[in-house]
């Protein structure tokens, strides 16, 4: 192996995670601060690698297979404040790499263009004096709209999702446009001071906002950037409850679970503002002393793995207001009861996955689906009080590994007095019929 200068000073990329092939070792500083003392990256690459890298006017492109049947751009070498990135890299197209339009101060503008395959939200990590983002019209897999770069959604129910922002950004307030906000599409970006998250956005994935310091404002022990609550911060020893100011609408991805290198497992209880309408993927995950979770009226959806492996939580009260549950309960192996949102219509797959002393269970009527896994390894499950009669059960669709409904007693709801059947009693739990 040997080392080869892949870009000039103050004009480079950092790669990180996949190396630009098999081969290849990036060695990639640690901060921005070693960045700028180190001015340039050096990427350890055999003999016989050296002929692959390919230059596309100011461009360094690195085939992204053996056969080169597509390129990654891994930097820009020029001096210009206002780029245009090549249609292809000789012919064949290409994506946007990690970092590779990074730590460039100069920058001012930036237009990918309408081929471009894929495009890193970490692309333009720390080049935080960027004022315009555009994507050539044509592009079938992004479009920009008020400096943002948004990723579009191939099915129905997949999410418009803003990649990447720059310190002009205006999120657009057309759910049609945008929906969600992704992983690190702001992470890093000192310059931005201000920003509106519209109601639009109804999910906002781990790190979107990290080191934003010019954005982020602190109420207790959590970080806010505008209605969103984006992480917390505690050096307590004792165990902590998190009380959302009013008028947080969303709780953003990571917010303390394992993914967010945060004092995790110092929280004790969650108690949700009433204005709370979203809980974001990862949002709790791993929280092990977690004991409590309050959840508000007016919560419209809890994400995938929003609670997993929550592992002291023994209740869980879904309001009626939700309308979409991820797997956020799996592997909760202290849940013994869990009641779900009258207006759900299906259990998503995982949602209870592990739950290993999960004992009863309460079903809405409106539920058609229950996808596979959703109870798997639930082997204490003994009764499920299903919200209907017994002709809608049968009715409904029930996904592969989910034998732990075969061994439950199915008992079915009943507004009066009916034998075999249950009611809500005083306390707000099931309770069966004399």
């Amino acid at each position: 192996m040997r080392a080869t200068d892949c870009s000039e000073a103050n004009r480079t990329a950092v790669t990180t995670g996949n190396a630009p092939s098999r081969s290849t070792q990036v060695t990639a500083p640690s901060s921005a601060k070693e960045y700028t003392e180190r001015k340039r990256i050096r990427i350890l690459i055999s003999d016989n690698e050296e002929s692959l890298f390919k230059t596309v006017g100011n461009f360094v492109f690195y085939p992204v297979n053996a056969q080169a049947t597509s390129y990654q751009l891994l930097d820009y070498i020029g001096n210009s404040d206002t780029i245009v990135l090549p249609d292809d890299c000789d012919g064949i197209p290409y994506v946007v790499y990690n970092y590779a339009l990074a730590f460039n101060d100069e920058l001012k503008s930036v237009t990918f263009p309408s081929t471009v395959e894929q495009i890193s939200s970490l692309a333009l990590f720390r080049s935080n004096n960027v004022e315009t983002l555009a994507v050539a019209s044509g592009n079938a897999k992004y479009r920009s709209q008020n400096n943002c770069i948004i990723s579009i959604g191939e099915r129905a129910t997949d999410r418009n999702k803003l990649v990447i922002g720059c310190k002009t950004s205006v999120i657009p307030t057309d759910g049609s446009i945008v929906d969600s906000i992704g992983s690190y599409a702001f992470k890093g970006n000192t310059e931005i001071k201000n920003l509106t998250i519209p109601s639009n956005i109804t999910d906002i994935e781990s790190s979107a906002f990290e080191d934003c310091i010019g954005l982020i404002r602190t109420d207790g022990i959590v970080n806010y950037v505008d209605k969103w609550a984006i992480s917390f911060e505690y050096k307590g020893s004792d165990t902590a409850t998190i009380e959302f100011a009013e008028g947080t609408v969303g709780i953003a991805g990571d917010f303390c679970g394992y993914f967010s290198n945060n004092s995790e497992r110092k929280i004790g209880a969650v108690v949700m503002n009433a204005d709370l309408k979203y809980i974001s993927d990862n949002a709790f995950y791993g929280c092990t002393n977690l004991t409590s979770v309050t959840f508000n009226d007016g919560l419209v959806a809890i994400g995938n793995s929003a609670f997993s492996q929550c592992s002291k939580i023994t209740e869980i009260i879904i309001p009626d207001s939700v309308t979409s549950v991820g797997s956020a309960f799996s592997r909760c192996t202290s849940l013994e009861y869990a009641k779900l949102s009258e207006n759900l219509t299906k259990i998503n797959s995982y949602m209870f996955n592990g739950c290993t002393n999960l004992k009863e269970v309460v079903i809405p009527s409106g539920v058609r689906d229950i996808e596979h896994y959703a109870f798997y390894n639930c082997n204490a499950l003994r009764t499920v009080y299903f919200c209907g009669d017994a002709d809608a059960w049968k009715t409904i669709t029930k996904q592969s590994n989910n034998t732990a409904l075969n061994s439950a007693t199915i008992v079915y709801y009943s507004e009066s007095n009916s034998s075999g059947c249950w009611h809500y009693g005083a306390d707000g739990k099931p309770t069966l019929w004399a």
